[in-house]
């Protein structure tokens, strides 16, 4: 990897790579669009950002993203990005700006989250046997004890309150 230099702004501290850097992005980026299959996702994107003469760079900036956004979204390396809503996010403006019909891409990034998934639970999943809540039943025991001590609580309010008997 090469060198970056550091500048100072007034607030900031920016790190801008050097040429190597930008070089090596670039022709990381590159689609191969000879390919007779359809194309996924990050493959369209990045198809079309060439046909249309874009750099990286120039796709970030004109987002106000960093150059990894864009890059993330061309390798369909999602993760990167956060939550799946961010993604999307991302993923709606870079078509919006490159000018992609928005659904069949949604399609398609929906149906790549979602084999992954389905891979990653299999054989992971297990049945799950929830037991219903006992009822609060006290034992005879403990009700036979309250009872008896309710018991001598009335008898002895009884006896208190009645008056001595005289002879």
């Amino acid at each position: 990897m090469g060198s970056a230099t550091v500048s100072e702004s007034q607030d900031s501290l920016f790190v801008q790579p050097d040429a190597a850097t930008l070089l090596q992005r670039e022709s990381i980026a590159e689609p191969d669009v000879t390919s007779a299959e359809p194309l996924s996702v990050g493959a369209q994107l990045a198809a079309t950002r060439v046909r249309r003469g874009v750099s990286l760079q120039q796709a970030a900036d004109a987002l106000r993203v960093d150059v990894d956004v864009i890059e993330a979204l061309e390798a369909e390396q999602f993760e990167r990005l956060g939550p799946p809503v961010y993604s999307r996010g991302h993923l709606r403006r870079y078509a919006d700006f490159l000018g992609e019909p928005l659904a069949p891409l949604q399609a398609s990034y929906e149906a790549a989250q979602i084999e992954p998934l389905s891979g990653r639970l299999r054989g992971r999943v297990q049945r799950v046997v929830v037991k219903p809540a006992r009822p609060a039943v006290l034992s005879w025991p403990v009700a036979l004890g309250l009872g008896v001590g309710v018991l001598a609580l009335i008898v002895w309010w009884a006896l208190r309150s009645q008056p001595a008997l005289s002879f």
